[in-house]
Parts: structure tokens; C-alpha cells; sequence
């Protein structure tokens, strides 16, 4: 019998998340051996996990998630180019939020 070398871990360009779905409304499969995907699945009720185990000592999973849960378009994150005038608009709100909470601090921390 030949012994098979234990494998270490895959590399991070050997590491990937697979998406895997057609037309016809069966849910969704994804594979990843990337663990922060994974947990992030492992986290969302929408995902069930299917299966997992370890490749040496890189984790995978797979999972399956609704047809009508999933949109390709969302998974990327999409930046919105703001004018100077929204930019300032953003921040002098931001900035009356973060006035706002400080005045609702209690002087009193006597009590602490």
C-alpha cells in the first residue's frame, strides 16, 4: 500500500468560493474553503449547511441557499460617488449625532 503524504493547508490562491446555480429555481449550491465565507454562511439563517470537513488543515463547506434568496448582483459591495456638498452634508451630521450623544452622558459618575 502506498502512503499518501498528509497535505499541509492550500495556499490562498488554491482557496476559493464557488457559486453554483441555474435558471431552473433549485437552490443555490456554494463550496468554500475560505474560512471567513464560511462563517459568514454559518451565520446567516438563509444558508443551510450541506456538508463540511478539512482538506489537511483548511476548512470547507458547502451549503445551499432559496433560489429566491439569492441575487448575484448583491454580492458585490457598490460605492457610491458622492459630490462635496453630500460629503459635507454626511459629516456635519455625523458630527451633530456624535453632539448629541455626549450631551446625553450623565455629568453624575459618582455613582460608578
Amino acid at each position: 500500500m502506498t502512503d499518501i503524504p498528509l497535505v499541509g493547508s492550500l495556499s490562498a490562491d488554491e482557496r476559493e468560493t464557488v457559486v453554483a446555480y441555474n435558471d431552473n429555481g433549485l437552490p443555490v449550491k456554494v463550496w468554500s474553503t475560505i474560512r471567513r465565507d464560511i462563517t459568514a454562511m454559518k451565520k446567516n439563517p438563509v444558508f443551510t449547511l450541506l456538508r463540511e470537513g478539512h482538506y489537511g488543515s483548511t476548512a470547507w463547506a458547502e451549503f445551499e441557499v432559496p433560489a429566491s434568496e439569492f441575487a448575484i448582483g448583491k454580492a458585490a459591495r457598490r460605492r457610491r460617488n458622492l459630490s462635496a456638498e453630500q460629503r459635507q452634508a454626511i459629516s456635519e451630521r455625523m458630527r451633530n449625532l456624535h453632539t448629541n450623544m455626549e450631551d446625553d452622558i450623565p455629568d453624575d459618575t459618582d455613582d460608578f
